[in-house]
């Protein structure tokens, strides 16, 4: 996952937790970030995927700081 990537799922994540998942359009996430839907589409092949990868993330997230605390 490059830096780019890891940006757009910080960002999107925050849009998610504001207006959540289901109401969210493909189109409503590239106007708020500020970027055409085909730059988009280059990341992440539909919402779905766009959701599991924000997850994932997240999951990663979480886990590499409770590595940082137990250590």
């Amino acid at each position: 996952m490059d830096t780019k990537e890891k940006q757009l799922l910080f960002q999107v994540r925050g849009l998610v937790f504001k207006f959540g998942a289901k109401s969210l359009t493909m189109d409503d996430i590239s106007q708020r970030l500020g970027m055409s839907k085909k730059t988009l589409y280059q990341y992440f092949e539909n919402k779905a995927d766009l959701i599991e990868k924000i997850i994932r993330f997240t999951v990663e997230q979480q886990e590499s700081d409770v590595c940082q605390i137990i250590d």
